[in-house]
């Protein structure tokens, strides 16, 4: 049990080091030397532990990524050459709600649906924003298909929700 304590203190160490390398005004890619000599780049940790980042697989409502946050950028990649990338929040009361993805190619789509329910929106094209009312409060989950077209670029998905 201790050897688990110790684990998740030194994740908690390395995560606040790297959010602060790489919040920091200017920040450039830190380094952590670890006990055996080995050089971890921060910015490659990012990668594989922000709750930012899309994980796979997540190409459905089951495996969706979040619950993501209202008003934070999480970012996905085109993972191949028809990608569905499955985002899910929980709406604490019903209302307007936004949804806006940048980056993503001119062929791609997005939806927001209710967990288990009825599509509040859908766009086919750029730009790829939504602008609709949240029926109820609850778990919503935003689909993003990106194509070959995109190769293996970034996208950014905003959702401002209640």
């Amino acid at each position: 049990m201790k050897i688990l304590g110790r684990i998740k203190t030194r994740f908690w160490v390395v995560l606040v080091l790297l959010v602060s390398q790489a919040t920091a005004p200017g920040a450039s890619p830190a380094r952590a030397l670890q006990p055996a000599g080995y050089t971890v780049y921060l910015p490659c940790i990012l990668v594989y532990f922000s709750p930012f980042v899309e994980t796979e697989p997540n190409g459905s409502d089951l495996l969706a990524d979040g619950p993501i946050l209202s008003g934070l950028p999480y970012f996905g990649a085109n993972n191949s050459a028809l990608d569905s990338d499955y985002w899910r929040f929980t709406a604490s009361a019903a209302g307007p709600v936004h949804l806006e993805v940048v980056g993503l190619d001119s062929f791609g789509q997005v939806t927001l649906t209710r967990l288990g329910g009825a599509q509040v929106g859908y766009v086919g094209g750029p730009p790829y924003v939504i602008n609709g009312t949240l029926p109820a409060p609850g778990d919503y989950v935003a689909r993003v298909v990106s194509t070959a077209m995109m190769g293996n670029g970034v996208y950014t998905l905003t959702v401002t929700y209640p």
